[in-house]
């Protein structure tokens, strides 16, 4: 995921899974995937 002007806050949302747990929920066409974030 980018920020505003390039600040990279991680390379793949995998190295947040020891801080938060994941839900991903692909869109009913396939064109989107969301990924629910919440602390543990």
């Amino acid at each position: 995921m980018v920020l505003g002007g390039g600040s990279r806050l991680w390379e793949s949302p995998d190295e947040l899974l020891d801080r938060y747990h994941r839900d991903v929920v692909p869109s009913p066409g396939g064109t989107v995937t969301h990924h629910l974030f919440w602390r543990k």
